[in-house]
């Protein structure tokens, strides 16, 4: 890492605090996406009541993300093929596309009161993490490595790592691990370092103590947490024969919301949100497709 990008990146984590999730700051509302019909943006009450559709139209956009004051969201849609950054206020007015096709930039979060984007270029591969200025559009490439894929990164609320979703393109056998990026040192460590089975969907807890993801082993989908104290990690929900999409913490680290699919969505009741009481392990249906 260069020293001019080494200082700007360090200034950058020293003032931030990320305020970014499915779930809105205040803890009322959850943002969400399915994966076919194409994709559409959806918001609902947190206790399932009062179901929207924020934006259906033929092009995909999908996994949308909270501004810090939840005025608007951001999220990837897809544009003459290639993924790109929109934003939407919660009220369905004003969308924009904030990237350029030939970009190809995905997964956005914000950080820093919302100064900045965090995302993956999705081509040419090997994947990179990068940020991008929301207004002047400076970018930073994070990673800049050629033979090694880096996707769905997403920030520690004090701004201090990025964890995602990494794989070593030319080690055949490599499986998609959870990784840590420490913006200071541009250090990274594979979190996981699992032999037998892919995980991807981070997140990262308010705390800073724990990361969810999607695990799939033995074509099982699961929703795990791994403790960053120690170092262990347990299953919160199975998929039952479904896939499990997508977790988010709430802002208060209690629930974590997902999405259950079967793809096709010809299931009914599926695809749903859900959440899961972390201490409890207690799931409840927050709503479902009608």
């Amino acid at each position: 890492m260069d020293t001019i990008k080494k200082l700007l990146i360090v200034m950058i984590y020293l003032s931030c605090a990320v305020y970014s999730a499915s779930w809105s700051p205040d803890g009322s509302k959850i943002a969400y996406s399915y994966i076919a019909n194409p994709e559409n943006i959806y918001l609902v009450n947190a206790d399932g009541s009062d179901p929207q559709t924020l934006l259906a139209r033929k092009t995909r956009d999908f996994r949308p993300e909270w501004s810090a004051d939840g005025t608007h969201l951001i999220f990837t849609s897809v544009v003459d093929g290639a993924h790109v950054v929109s934003k939407i206020n919660i009220d369905g007015s004003n969308y924009q596309q904030l990237t350029a096709p030939e970009q190809t930039l995905g997964d956005p979060e914000y950080y820093h009161k919302d100064e900045w984007v965090l995302g993956f270029t999705d081509e040419p591969l090997a994947r990179d993490i990068i940020i991008q200025h929301a207004t002047s559009k400076i970018t930073i490439n994070l990673t800049s490595t050629p033979y090694f894929d880096e996707k769905s990164p997403r920030w520690s609320k004090d701004g201090r790592f990025i964890y995602y979703v990494g794989k070593d393109n030319l080690e055949k056998t490599a499986n998609d691990d959870i990784w840590q990026l420490e913006l200071a040192t541009g250090q990274t460590r594979n979190l996981t370092k699992s032999l037998d089975r892919n995980e991807f969907h981070p997140s990262v807890s308010y705390d800073g103590n724990n990361i969810a993801y999607i695990q799939v082993v033995d074509d099982e989908f699961q929703l795990s947490i791994f403790n960053l104290n120690s170092g262990e990690s347990q299953v919160l929900a199975n998929g039952d024969g479904y896939a499990i999409l997508d977790p988010h913490f709430s802002p208060d680290d209690k629930w974590l919301s997902f999405i259950r699919t079967d793809f096709a969505e010809k299931k009914e009741g599926l695809p749903s949100i859900n959440k899961v009481n972390i201490k409890s392990g207690n799931e409840r249906l927050v709503t479902n497709w009608k």
